[in-house]
């Protein structure tokens, strides 16, 4: 290291060669761990994620791969890799250019919902850079498939067109169209509850195809990263859609220009969806709503500044995690039910199990007696789920998968401590 004072750009000049930025000289000095892990990392997935997942795994890896000791080279990266991120089918030159630009303005969009830009990473911007247009940023959030409607390996889902809803999912869906149609409706809060398999995604997902076709602006939110996933295109979590921190607090409401891109979404949204609200605390939708009235003063007397909001989950699954506590009371104290909003919202539970079998019926109504606690003091395990010896148990857990040994010698598992 250099100990003395003087012109700081002296730093980047490492014998002889003058770097760009101080992170290439410190590079250049082995101060930092080098790219090697990603480049391994994107290696491996190259050789069987779509063009599409490669994207997704290299803004991940641009956002969450940084440590203290390691400052990504994401330009380096971007060259090493920027092929294997467009689709190489029919693949002229002058074809090839134009599907990198398309990835480039498609990973721009990713950083962008993460509020991040190209030039914190030093990558080259597209051409009709969201940076050059906010409007253009703000269109092609709500409506992503915009921006990929001539790529071949970036085929929107439409399957929702022909999709078919049952009586309870078609209720529904009418409930809330009615509500985003007219400004003036009573009901404009909702709650879709559900066992598992009774189509709660499926119907978020018809709706948010529908209304996004309709012209509506969607924020299509979950409490976790994994869940926001499920959504058909654009979902992203409660957190990075409304700027929230991590630890969440009472009246602990991010400042947000109204004017900016997050801002801008939050404002012109008509519809606002949050899937696994069962796994939030309470004070994460209160500040949500306390955001909305902010940023659309004119509607601050209205929940959720008047905006259609619907929260979906199931009490049977997962709850908030409170912190140095193992209490159940504490999580029910933490739970969206013990929030002054959780009245306002209009209940609907789906019944019908979109995917048993008629053969799995009565396993169902053991299950859900399990788990709403109505099966008395003893529970009765059904006949069907005994095995008579522990090689009948074995046979079926593993199947036939182990009786080679070889390859399982060639293999290794791993596992945290």
């Amino acid at each position: 290291m250099r100990h003395f004072p003087g012109d700081p750009d002296h730093l980047k000049n490492i014998n002889g060669t003058f770097c760009d930025t101080f992170a290439d000289a410190a590079r250049m000095r082995g101060l930092f761990e080098d790219n090697s892990v990603w480049e391994k990392t994107l290696k491996e997935a190259s050789n069987s994620l779509l063009p599409s997942q490669m994207r997704s795994l290299f803004v991940n890896i641009l956002i969450h791969g940084s440590t203290q000791n390691c400052v990504i080279d994401s330009l380096s990266l971007w060259e090493m890799f920027k092929e294997h991120m467009i689709d190489k089918r029919n693949c002229t030159d002058a074809v090839k250019q134009r599907r990198i630009d398309r990835a480039l303005a498609i990973i721009e969009r990713y950083l962008f919902a993460n509020g991040k830009q190209m030039k914190d990473y030093r990558l080259p911007l597209p051409s009709n850079s969201l940076t050059d247009d906010p409007n253009k940023a703000v269109d092609e959030f709500f409506f992503p498939q915009h921006l990929n409607d001539d790529d071949v390996d970036e085929t929107v889902d439409t399957s929702f067109e022909k999709a078919k809803l049952n009586h309870e999912q078609e209720n529904f869906y009418k409930l809330v169209l009615d509500a985003v149609m007219d400004p003036n409706s009573k009901n404009r809060l909702f709650f879709l509850s559900g066992d598992g398999g009774t189509g709660k995604t499926f119907l978020l997902n018809f709706l948010l195809f529908n209304l996004r076709r309709l012209g509506n602006k969607v924020l299509a939110t979950a409490s976790t990263g994994i869940a926001s996933t499920k959504f058909y295109a654009g979902g992203m979590t409660l957190h990075s859609a409304f700027r929230l921190s991590i630890n969440n607090e009472p009246d602990r409401i991010p400042s947000i220009p109204f004017q900016s891109y997050f801002g801008r979404r939050i404002i012109e949204s008509n519809l606002i969806i949050v899937d696994e609200i069962t796994m939030l605390e309470k004070t994460v939708l209160e500040n949500v709503d306390k955001l909305c009235r902010i940023m659309v003063p004119k509607n601050q007397h209205l929940p959720f500044a008047g905006k259609v909001v619907i929260i979906s989950g199931d009490w049977k699954q997962s709850l908030p995690v409170v912190k140095n506590s193992r209490s159940p009371e504490a999580q029910v104290a933490v739970c969206l039910q013990t929030s002054n909003l959780y009245p306002m919202f209009h209940k609907t539970r789906l019944t019908q199990n979109m995917r048993l079998q008629p053969s799995e019926i009565q396993f169902k109504e053991w299950l859900y007696k399990l788990g709403t606690d109505t099966s008395g003091d003893k529970i009765a395990i059904p006949k069907s789920m005994f095995v008579e010896s522990r090689e009948e148990l074995i046979e079926f857990v593993f199947d036939k998968g182990f009786d080679i040994q070889v390859p399982i010698c060639l293999r290794d598992l791993c596992s945290p401590l």
